[in-house]
This record gives C-alpha cells, sequence and structure tokens, in this order.
C-alpha cells in the first residue's frame, strides 16, 4: 500500500508540474523501497540459511545474492528475485517462507502492472484532451490536409509511375516488334541474297554450258555452212550443166521473133522447163513441169530433154498426142515403174506450129494452154493424167490433141504455163494466185510488147509474194503468131 500512495504522489507532482518536489518524492520512495527490501534479504537469508548448502548452481545465484546483500536495480528485478526465493524455498520445503515471498513477487507484479494500466489511461487521457481542444482539431485537421494532399501527391506520383510504366512498356514493345521485324527483314534479305548467289551460280553455269553448246553449235554451223557451201556449188554447177542442155530463151527468140520466156526457179536448178524444136516450117514448143523441184526436179527435166530429143529429133515424131504418149512409156520405163513404186513423172503442155497451113495443134497432161484472138481469151485444157508415175485409171494413156486456127487478121497470142505462177501464196491475207487473177492479168496485158509483158508478170507475182517464199518453179511462155507466118 505503501507503494501505491508513493506512485500516486509522483504522478500528482509530475501534473502539477512540480518538479522540485516530485524529484524529492522520488528519491524518498527509492530510500524506503532499499531499506525495505534490505530487510527482506535479511530476513530470507536468515530462513534459508540452513538450506544453502542444498542449493543447486542455478540456486547459487540467489544464494550468493542473498550472502552478498546486493539490491536488485528495479522492482521487475525484485519480483524476478522474489519469485526465485519463494521457488527455492518451495524445494526445501520452507512452505511458510516460499509462500510470503510468492505474495512478495505477486504484490510487486500487480503494482507493476497497475502502473502501466494508469500510465496506459493517462496517456488515453491526455490523447482524448489533445484532440477535443481547438488547437488540435486545427492541427488534425491541418493534418488531415497533409495528409490528402500527400495521398494526392501520392496518387499524382503513382499514375506518372504508371504512365511511365506504360510508355515504356509500350515502346519497348514496339522496338521489339520494330526489331523482330528487321530481323524477318535481313533474314529475308540473307535468304533472298542467298537465292540470289545460288542463282548466279547456276546462271554462270548454264552460260558455261551455253557457250560450250554455242561453241559446238558454231562448230556444227560451220561444218553444215561448209556442206551447204559444197552442196551449193555442186548445185550451181549442175545448173550450169541444166542451162548448156536446155535450151535458152534466146534460141527461142531466134525461132520466134516475138515471144518471152519468165522462169522463176524455187531453188537454184528448176524442174520447169521448156523445150524447142524446128523442122522447116514447123515448130514444136513445150512447157513441161517435172515432179518436185531443185536437184530431183533438175534431174527429171534432163531425162524428159534426152527423151523428147530422142522421140523428136530421132524418131521423127511430130503430132502432139503420139509425142506425149511415147514419152509417157518412155519415162515408165527409164525409171522402171513397172516393178517400182516411183511416182515420178511431169506435166507439160506441147504445141505443133505449122506455118503453111496456118494452125496450131495442142495436146497436153494436166496442163492447159491459153489463146487469145480478138480479145477473147480461151482455154483450151488438156487431158486430166501426168506423163508417166501413177494415175487412178492406170498406167495405159492415150492423149488427144486440138488444132487451133491462126486468126488472119489479128494477132493471137499462145500463152503456155505451169501451175507454180498460178499456186504462189502472197497478197497480204497468205492467199493463192488463182487461175482466174492470173487468166484476168493476161487478158489485161495481152497487147502490149512481149517484153513489157514480161516484166509485168515478173513484178505482178513478186508483189503478190511480199515476204512469202516462193512455194514452186514459175514458168510462162508468151507468142504472139499470125497467120501471115512472119512471126518466125
Amino acid at each position: 500500500m505503501v507503494y501505491y500512495t508513493q506512485v500516486h504522489l509522483l504522478f500528482f507532482l509530475l501534473k502539477k508540474e512540480k518538479v522540485f518536489f516530485a524529484t524529492v518524492s522520488l528519491l524518498w520512495m527509492l530510500s524506503l523501497n532499499v531499506s525495505a527490501q534490505t530487510t527482506d534479504i535479511d530476513s530470507a537469508y536468515n530462513e534459508l540459511a540452513p538450506h544453502t548448502s542444498q542449493l543447486d548452481s542455478n540456486e547459487q545465484i540467489v544464494k550468493e545474492s542473498i550472502r552478498g546483500k546486493v539490491a536488485p536495480k528495479n522492482h521487475r528485478q525484485w519480483q524476478q528475485l522474489y519469485q526465485h526465493i519463494s521457488e527455492v524455498a518451495e524445494k526445501k520445503e520452507n512452505l511458510t517462507a516460499a509462500l510470503k515471498y510468492y505474495k512478495l513477487a505477486t504484490e510487486i507484479k500487480d503494482s507493476l502492472q497497475t502502473h502501466e494500466n494508469q500510465k496506459l489511461t493517462q496517456k488515453l487521457k491526455k490523447s482524448t484532451a489533445q484532440e477535443n481542444s481547438p488547437q488540435q482539431k486545427a492541427d488534425n485537421q491541418n493534418e488531415l490536409i497533409l495528409q490528402k494532399k500527400l495521398r494526392n501527391v501520392f496518387i499524382y506520383f503513382f499514375i506518372v509511375i504508371l504512365l511511365i510504366a506504360f510508355f515504356l512498356y509500350r515502346t519497348n514493345r514496339q522496338k521489339a516488334k520494330a526489331n523482330k521485324r528487321l530481323l524477318e527483314q535481313n533474314l529475308a534479305m540473307i535468304r533472298q541474297r542467298e537465292k540470289i548467289i545460288h542463282t548466279q551460280k547456276e546462271l554462270e553455269k548454264n552460260n558455261r554450258l551455253l557457250e560450250l553448246h554455242n561453241y559446238e553449235i558454231k562448230l556444227k554451223n560451220d561444218e553444215i555452212q561448209e556442206q551447204n557451201q559444197d552442196v551449193k556449188d555442186s548445185i550451181e554447177y549442175a545448173q550450169r550443166i541444166q542451162s548448156a542442155l536446155l535450151p535458152s530463151s534466146e534460141k527461142l527468140n531466134d525461132i520466134i521473133r516475138e515471144s518471152f520466156v519468165l522462169l522463176k526457179p524455187k531453188d537454184i536448178v528448176s524442174g520447169d522447163f521448156y523445150w524447142v524444136y524446128q523442122e522447116e516450117e514447123k515448130i514444136i514448143l513445150a512447157a513441161i513441169d517435172c515432179t518436185g523441184h531443185g536437184v530431183p526436179g533438175a534431174f527429171m527435166s534432163l531425162i524428159a530433154k534426152q527423151l523428147l530429143d530422142d522421140i523428136v529429133i530421132q524418131q521423127k515424131i511430130m503430132q502432139p498426142a503420139d509425142i506425149l504418149n511415147q514419152l509417157h512409156e518412155k519415162i515408165r520405163n527409164s525409171l522402171n515403174q513397172a516393178e517400182s513404186d516411183n511416182k515420178d513423172g511431169m506435166d507439160m503442155t506441147l504445141c505443133l506450129i505449122d506455118t503453111v497451113h496456118k494452125k496450131v495443134t495442142f495436146a497436153g497432161a494436166y496442163n492447159p494452154m491459153i489463146v487469145i484472138q480478138n480479145d477473147d481469151l480461151n482455154v483450151i485444157k488438156g487431158d486430166s493424167f501426168p506423163i508417166g508415175g501413177w494415175h487412178f485409171q492406170g498406167s495405159d494413156r492415150a492423149f488427144r490433141q486440138i488444132e487451133v486456127a491462126l486468126n488472119p487478121d489479128q494477132d493471137t497470142m499462145i500463152y503456155l504455163y505451169s501451175d507454180g505462177y498460178q499456186d504462189q501464196f502472197g497478197g497480204g491475207d497468205d492467199r493463192k494466185f488463182m487461175k482466174s487473177r492470173f487468166r484476168k492479168l493476161l487478158q489485161t496485158i495481152h497487147q502490149k510488147p512481149l517484153k513489157q509483158q514480161k516484166e509485168i508478170l515478173n513484178q505482178t507475182i513478186e508483189d503478190w509474194k511480199g515476204k512469202h517464199p516462193q512455194v514452186d518453179d514459175i514458168l510462162v511462155i508468151g507468142l504472139k503468131l499470125n497467120a501471115k507466118g512472119d512471126f518466125i
């Protein structure tokens, strides 16, 4: 009880701000407590002295504290000391001392607890009083305002941090996407570059192969050109032989003054040719179209020329139909067509001009003869089978002949020709020149001089042909005859 009174007195003096008196009271409290506790130590020592020899190592501390009369420094230590003494006394079966010091330890513990509760109560009262004062309210209000400002600052700062973080995240994400795109582009460029390098290597390889191939082609072309040149030289030589064996245009002009020959071989040598022979007042003239053109046609032309020489000049056969019949048999025999599959032959127009009887006798194998008298154009058709070769009527031929009387008052134009002129493609739309257009052209020019007729025919077919290749040999023969017989 004395302890509680001392504590209340000390708090009262502190509350009234009596510092000097509070200090004196505190010293007085300490002196009383030390005196009482010293007495308690002596009493505890006297009671426990007979039993100290039996204390263990931990209890020896209490023993030394009692013997030396060392005073603890605060109430908490006193409480612990009394607690230890009570426990030692209980172990030594000194129950009276154990109960006594247990009570003392409990009183100090309760006193300390009460003191702490009072201090907490005073602190709460003081805090409540301060909070209810106007100054405290103002302070509280200021503190709330400050806290609100701090909160707002924190919010703004947090928002700014979030915005910065979002901006950085977005920037980094865009950079990452850009880097990814750049990486993909770089990879694509690398792949493209590798592809280009591979393509270049392939091109270089192909170029080398192409150069080698071109070199081989050049060698072959050189060889072919050399062979072609040899063939061309041979053909040109053959053309000279053919020209030497066949009659020239000058020979026809020597026999018939008013005449022309338009001969345009498709190749160097020709399968078309003409043959002329004069015996006294009779002239035999033939326009012959051998099978094929070029070298094969040229061979056939030489065979036909040799056979005509034999039939007309040697055997003296002068009638056109008989000449064609003999020529057919000799062609079949010369080419052994009865025992082989050779079908070569020729189409031809042959006429006998009789200056004494003023007439022209005609026989034809497929090809016709055109006669223009008094501006009338007449087509004298030949037979519908060739000389030599194959025909659906069989191998036997019986050619017929037709006589045409010369006009006593006007000149007569006679045209012998092969099918090469009328079969030529061209005209801008890839069409044949055709028979009708050819006959109309002859009808138009028949009164012109023979030399001019030849030039017109040649220029017309060249213009018609244009860039188209010539498809066959071309042969056109023109004769101007009269009943007076002065054309020879």
